[in-house]
């Protein structure tokens, strides 16, 4: 064998030098048509584009493996090159009775086909961790949508398996997910999503995680199924002074996309089209709401609807990306909160814009847990204490088979919500 550099590895003045034209194991270019089948080459590690003669470039098909070139492609094979997804799994390189088991634009790494058999059931994948919106080619780019939180991704579901993508556990239900004629029905954000009838759909759905639990079942030792409360939504929390001047209405859609540089016929557009309009609305009877574009706006409007200037914000902690659906044993529980308080939800914009609502009468908890995983998780647990006036038919006491007033309900809360509520010093004062 020649000197040992890849293509990656070898300065341009050093590329002659080399010469592995059969290197590690047998190239696919250089072996007659009979021995082909000896080859597992595509693959491997070290098919070296400089090693060939000028004139024998157009032999080499090297660009699907650990050392897979995007160089050594001739023009007619580009398309063929898809490496935005993960290392060494190209839908370009399973024969055709396997490229059904290829669904790579949603992740990286957890690639269906690599698994075996016993271990299918880990990988969650056009739902799950790491969907990334920016390795999907522009024609792929309706299938990513990933504004909506604990990891279930309606628009990466195929047509049969939409029935299982649902979030309609309260908090988790998020305003933009719903079509257009249903929005007229959607109260989310929190508690005012109980006022609604539980969809028979959402009923006969085998629920396999806990999105409400009685305030009871907060104890050390406890079980819980739980999809994970890590959402995935990174855009950034800007100065007032910024987003202030930055225009935020109907009106002015052309200039939002516009200072974004967001195509107007995009998935992005009408994210930030309906999260605009979703703040635009007028609140109903007896509903306190206000969308934050920066933390001070959030300040403000926290302290003046809780009426003092001494609060706490808390949210929940988890260590690190877990699978979507397990189970979790707690550990400890701590009481943050009791009576008045806010939660606000990061919404889909190009910077944190939150949702803020009243949550009426609560006692609100931090419950520590950990993962069948061992992922350790501190939780903010909001608990509602007076449910007598909500729907006996909304989903919590269908879920939990209670009446409005029965018991007080409660459901966890997402990494990126913020809860807010009077210290304990603040309400002594009171």
């Amino acid at each position: 064998m020649g000197s040992g550099c890849m293509v990656s590895g070898c300065p341009e003045n050093e590329l002659h030098k080399i010469r592995q034209p059969w290197g590690v194991g047998a190239w696919y270019q250089g072996a007659p048509e009979n021995e082909l089948h000896k080859i597992r080459q595509p693959w491997g590690v070290g098919a070296w584009y400089q090693d060939a003669p000028e004139n024998e470039l157009h032999k080499i098909r090297q660009p699907w493996g650990v050392g897979a070139w995007y160089q050594d492609a001739p023009e007619n094979e580009l398309h063929k090159i898809r490496q935005p997804w993960g290392v060494g799994s190209w839908y370009q390189d399973a024969p055709e009775n396997k490229l059904h088991k290829i669904h790579q634009p949603w992740g990286v790494g957890a690639w269906y086909q690599d698994a075996p058999e016993n271990e299918l059931h880990k990988i969650r994948q056009p739902w799950g961790v790491s969907s990334w919106y920016q390795a999907a080619p522009e024609n792929e780019l309706h299938k990513v949508r990933q504004p909506w939180g604990v990891s279930k991704w309606y628009q990466a579901a195929p047509e049969n398996e939409l029935h299982k993508v649902r979030q309609p556990w309260g908090v988790s239900k998020w305003y933009q997910a719903a079509p257009e004629n249903e929005l007229h029905k959607v109260r989310q954000w929190g508690v005012s999503a109980w006022y609604n009838d539980a969809a028979k759909k959402d009923l006969n759905d085998n629920h396999p995680v806990t999105p409400y639990f009685f305030e009871t079942d907060s104890h050390q030792g406890k079980k819980m199924n739980l999809e994970s409360l890590k959402n995935y939504n990174p855009a950034p929390i800007l100065p007032r002074k910024v987003v202030d001047s930055i225009a935020f209405s109907s009106d002015k859609i052309e200039e939002i996309l516009n200072h974004f540089s967001v195509d107007k016929d995009s998935e992005r557009a009408k994210d930030i089209k309906k999260t605009i309009k979703m703040c635009e609305e007028p609140a109903g009877n007896g509903e306190v709401k206000h969308c934050a574009t920066s933390l001070e706006s959030m300040i403000d409007f926290t302290l003046s609807h809780l009426g003092t200037n001494n609060i706490i914000a808390i949210s929940t902690e988890v260590e690190k990306e877990t699978p979507e659906v397990q189970t979790y044993t707690i550990e400890k529980v701590e009481e943050k909160a009791n009576g008045k308080g806010v939660v606000c939800h990061k919404v889909a914009y190009p910077y944190a814009v939150h949702f803020c609502h009243d949550v009426g009468s609560t006692r609100t908890f931090m419950v520590s847990m950990v993962g069948a995983d061992g992922t350790k998780v501190n939780a903010v647990s909001v608990c509602h204490e007076d449910t007598a006036s909500m729907n006996p038919k909304a989903l919590p006491f269908q879920l939990l088979n209670v009446k409005p007033g029965d018991k007080p309900i409660c459901h966890f809360t997402l990494d990126d919500q913020i809860a807010l509520f009077p210290s304990q010093n603040a309400l002594a004062e009171n």
